[in-house]
């Protein structure tokens, strides 16, 4: 069949490389320069196996079963050897104790090793620290891997070319894969309620304790801090208060005007930026005697209206009818079962 898939983060472009490869005539549309500008280049890099949501069975039994498929598929990209993660309960302000989080993590089969201390970390703020079994994924690596997958398969990419509901009679099936754009292909009654937060990711070098090193303080008013890839020496550090610039709810999305020059332009420098509160906020649990500041990334973040009370983040195919569908795209980890599921879908 004839198909278009509008989007070409990494959700879009896994869809279209296993669509191709299954022997349709794949045609893939991005209205950036390049695939993966957006939320693929600008997050954490951690691929979920579930230890980030005690409050969402669903999506921790989800991202554990789909990420085995991801690693396999771009193996290439997967950081391993050399990382160290952590999960921290703090003793105030979060949504779940140390008892309960130990609970949550035998009753889904999450290995884990209780930690006494760690130099990172300010023992007088924190009640438990587990080291776990997750990896990370590099984001230069995965964009090479998704590009040459792209090219063998057979599908085309146009970019800087945007795509309208006008044009989906031109196809058999339109794949609609655009995130924080998702309605924007949609008449009225299918569109959805989204929240869409408008996110600044906090690119910084730490000190030597650091490199390597991923700890997330959890379950509340997450803060965290990661390597950026393979690149260890870089780090990159979150907030949930302090790193959303901007939320709404809703089934569209309009860019605050000072920011449209920044958003998924890589790491750059503003003004608008919020270090300084972002590293408030993160020093509250993190010892951080010196911190060199490399620029942030802007993206829109896309999550489920009116789940803050189990923080789910699932990944799913809605078919709106027999020649549009579209991919609500949770972590980057589900990406390769999400096409699969498609490839059988249609």
């Amino acid at each position: 069949m004839k198909i278009a898939v509008v989007g070409a983060g990494v959700f879009g472009c896994t869809a279209a490389i296993k669509l191709a490869e299954a022997g349709h005539k794949v045609t893939v549309f991005e209205r950036e320069p390049s695939i993966m500008m957006c939320a693929s280049n600008i997050n954490q890099y951690r691929l979920h196996q579930g230890y980030h949501y005690p409050r969402s069975k669903e999506t921790v039994q989800y991202v554990k079963e789909s990420s085995i498929l991801f690693e396999e598929e771009y193996s290439s990209a997967i950081c391993r050897e050399g990382y160290n993660r952590y999960y921290a309960i703090p003793h105030e302000g979060s949504l779940v104790d140390p008892t309960k989080y130990l609970n949550f993590l035998d009753s889904n089969n999450l290995s884990y090793k209780i930690i006494k201390n760690s130099p990172l970390l300010k023992s007088d703020k924190i009640a438990l620290i587990v080291q776990v079994e997750e990896n990370g994924f590099d984001y230069k690596e995965l964009y090479l891997s998704i590009s040459n997958k792209l090219s063998r398969s057979g599908a085309l990419l146009r970019t800087n070319n945007t795509f309208s509901i006008n044009d989906i009679r031109d196809y058999d099936i339109v794949i609609n894969a655009t995130y924080s754009s998702i309605n924007n292909l949609l008449e009225e009654e299918h569109k959805i309620e989204y929240q869409y937060e408008l996110c600044e990711k906090a690119v910084v070098r730490l000190p030597e304790p650091f490199v390597g090193n991923s700890v997330v303080v959890i379950d509340g008013e997450f803060c965290c801090v990661d390597p950026v890839g393979f690149n260890k020496n870089y780090q990159v550090i979150g907030h949930v208060r302090e790193a959303i610039h901007d939320r709404k709810v809703g089934t569209y999305y309009e860019i605050p005007k000072d920011y449209k020059s920044l958003l998924n332009k890589g790491r750059v420098f503003s003004e608008l930026s919020r270090f300084d509160k972002i590293l408030n906020g993160f020093s509250e649990y993190f010892n951080v005697p010196e911190v060199t500041y490399m620029g942030s990334g802007y993206t829109v973040r896309t999550v489920l209206a009116h789940h803050d009370h189990d923080d789910a983040r699932p990944s799913n195919i809605i078919k709106h009818d027999d020649n549009l569908y579209s991919i609500f795209s949770g972590k980057v980890g589900t990406c390769v079962d999400i096409a699969n599921k498609l490839v059988e879908m249609i």
